[in-house]
């Protein structure tokens, strides 16, 4: 597939674009069509937590998490339950198509390092390319649920973070009864 965009010179053709630059150009048009919703759904569902909570304990810490960055749940099993596209406005934290995307994220088991317990539901931000295009891809094909390893890979400026198959367990005779 060709790597360049565009009319070619020498023989008048259009070059096709890549999957790459598509998906840069669908990515920009959800994020501005998203673009007022960002924070009226973080204040919404801090507010849901407050007015639902069981306890005035409950109510104190409902909006204590706020918003997590995928980066620190490396380690963590989730289960994605939905994303949204939405337009960057931090320059230092932007990546090449200019937008990040909130998960809506349901813990699978305990993460000790945010307090979180199996069945916690928070969201989470993460502007990652390669993960914003896996859950764009499981959407395409029907996949509603995506759950995945939270993955962190060293790298020469830090981690690169990455979504992975939850690995496989044994299931011994006392897990079934």
């Amino acid at each position: 597939m060709p790597n360049d965009v565009g009319k070619n010179a020498q023989t008048g053709t259009v070059a096709e674009m890549r999957p790459w630059e598509k998906f840069g150009a669908f990515l920009r048009q959800e994020a501005k069509d998203n673009k007022d919703l960002a924070g009226d759904e973080l204040t919404a569902n801090a507010v849901d937590k407050i007015l639902t909570a069981d306890s005035e304990d409950a109510i104190w810490d409902a909006d204590e998490l706020g918003l997590i960055a995928l980066k620190n749940l490396v380690g963590a099993e989730i289960e994605i339950r939905g994303f949204r596209v939405l337009p960057s406005s931090n320059p230092e934290m932007r990546n090449a198509f200019g937008v990040f995307a909130l998960l809506d994220v349901a813990m699978l088991a305990e993460f000790r390092p945010l307090g979180l317990q199996p069945g916690d539901v928070i969201t989470v931000n993460t502007g990652v390319e390669t993960i914003i295009a896996k859950l764009q891809a499981f959407k395409a094909r029907g996949v509603t649920l995506v759950r995945a390893l939270v993955q962190g890979i060293p790298a020469s400026e830090g981690t690169v973070v990455r979504l992975r198959p939850i690995p496989k367990r044994a299931i011994t005779p006392a897990d079934t009864e």
